[in-house]
């Protein structure tokens, strides 16, 4: 009995040996098997790429150069407009410089004028307290006094006391006294008439017209220039206030030492000897 089993178990041994070097032979030689497949294969694409490389290059070729034609049309796309944009910027440079440049010389015209006639607007802001009422002066009527008194060929100081004496710069004031006298130069009706009419030749006068300040200004130095062509200061202030003395002149040259201006003779002119 014992050696029957010593010889079963060696039996089971053996078919178990069996069957393990059949499973490790099957086994190289599915191994061996998946090695020649694997080689075929890869015989067989390296023979597919070598026959069509040619042709895959040329393909890989085109399709760089349209990339590379594409990117250089989107990079002429980009440089033209960033040239347009450059352009337009440089051209609002242009127009802000010159805008600016408009700017500073108006700017600075005006800073002479306010230079120039600081008396005025001093004056002016004087009026508005005393009289609580805004005299309707602007810088505009001071250049605009300027240009006619160098038409006339009159001292501006001279005009603006004349002015002061009238209407202490109030663009609207009426004469208190009931007459005709109207606006900055106080200019009544009957002298107004001719001058308008025949010397500035502007056409039928109406006496309202002397409310607008740039008539009322073209008015007064047309009678004070043409009287002082032909007559002393003095006399032209006669003639313009209808005073017989020398009061007139008296308190216009009080208000020119208010400001430490002198009038004269000698300087009375816009263009002095």
């Amino acid at each position: 009995m014992r050696y029957k089993g010593k010889h079963e178990r060696t039996t089971m041994r053996y078919k178990i040996s069996l069957l393990a070097y059949r499973y490790n032979t099957a086994t190289f030689i599915i191994s061996m098997l998946t090695v020649i497949l694997i080689l075929f294969i890869v015989y067989l694409t390296a023979n597919h790429v070598t026959e069509n490389y040619e042709q895959q290059i040329l393909e890989l070729e085109d399709s760089y150069n349209k990339e590379i034609d594409s990117l250089k049309e989107t990079i002429k796309t980009m440089e033209d407009e960033h040239r347009k944009e450059v352009d337009k910027y440089k051209e609002e440079i242009k127009s802000i410089n010159e805008t600016m440049s408009t700017i500073t010389a108006t700017q600075e015209e005006d800073f002479n004028f306010l230079t120039k006639y600081w008396y005025v607007f001093k004056d002016c802001y004087e009026t508005s307290l005393n009289y609580n009422t805004d005299t309707g002066m602007t810088l505009n009527l001071i250049k605009y006094m300027d240009q006619q008194c160098e038409f006339w060929n009159i001292s501006p100081a001279l005009m603006w006391m004349i002015v002061k004496t009238e209407s202490h710069y109030i663009t609207t004031a009426d004469n208190t006294a009931g007459s005709s006298a109207r606006g900055l130069g106080q200019i009544l009706e009957s002298t107004a008439e001719p001058y308008y009419e025949n010397i500035l030749e502007k056409g039928e006068y109406d006496h309202k017209f002397a409310y607008d300040p740039y008539i009322n200004i073209e008015l007064m130095c047309a009678i004070v220039g043409r009287n002082l062509k032909v007559n002393s200061l003095r006399d032209t202030l006669r003639l313009y206030s209808g005073d017989t003395e020398d009061y007139y002149y008296s308190v216009v040259n009080n208000y020119a030492k208010e400001h430490n201006l002198t009038i004269s003779e000698n300087n009375c002119r816009y263009y002095n000897d």
